[in-house]
């Protein structure tokens, strides 16, 4: 197919692989949760749910802001990484030549709307946790008279949401990694592509609990 001059067939391709392979990886991550067979996602969220058993047994207020403390340190600098990023990104668009060069526009496009992808998960992710606290010091009643979930079940819920916009974040950062490979060589970056995909869809499905990158 011709546009602007310029065969983009493969690169067509190349984008329809990539968009396939990362709303897979995206919706894996729910899939792999809800299975009824054991999964390195299941496995997780129900350590997770322990933990929580555990503080709120335990009465723990301290650990638990110590662990929102933590994680809105690591997500912010995250977050200013992603904004310089982004800025970064920008500043290459008037540079860039659409009539000659319409693929590059379209890695561009991509790469902005991953870190804006980024960026908004982990707002929702840091929102999250400022909001684990105050469920957290929250009468077991209260929250099964308006939540209809038990305590545990409520709390749980929420750390599983923040681990899962910050997993997202992770996961659309390196993406953008594959997308830098499209620079160097389209098929090369089909490949780094569909490896990543198997890599995050093999975290999620795995029988293990253990954490790779993503």
């Amino acid at each position: 197919m011709q546009l602007f001059g310029y065969d983009i067939t493969v690169d067509m391709l190349a984008l329809a692989l990539f968009l396939l392979c990362f709303f897979i990886s995206i919706y894996s991550r729910e899939r792999a949760r809800k299975s009824e067979t054991p999964t390195g996602k299941g496995i997780r969220s129900k350590y997770r749910k322990s933990w929580v058993e555990y503080i709120l047994k335990k009465g723990d207020d301290r650990t638990v802001v110590e662990v929102v403390r933590n994680s809105i340190l690591v997500s912010t600098a995250l977050m200013t990484a992603v904004i310089i990023s982004f800025g970064f990104v920008l500043a290459k668009v008037p540079a860039l030549d659409v009539a000659l060069d319409v693929v590059a526009g379209f890695r561009i496009l991509a790469m902005m709307a991953l870190l804006a992808y980024a960026f908004f998960m982990l707002v929702l992710e840091g929102r999250t946790l400022i909001y684990l606290p105050v469920v957290f010091g929250t009468s077991e009643k209260l929250i099964e008279s308006l939540d209809n979930m038990k305590k545990v079940d409520y709390v749980a819920k929420l750390l599983h949401e923040s681990f899962d916009h910050f997993s997202n974040a992770i996961r659309a950062l390196v993406f953008i990694v594959a997308l830098l490979v499209w620079f160097y060589n389209v098929y090369l970056f089909m490949l780094f592509t569909v490896i990543l995909t198997f890599a995050m869809v093999h975290e999620d499905y795995g029988r293990r609990s253990e954490i790779m990158l993503f």
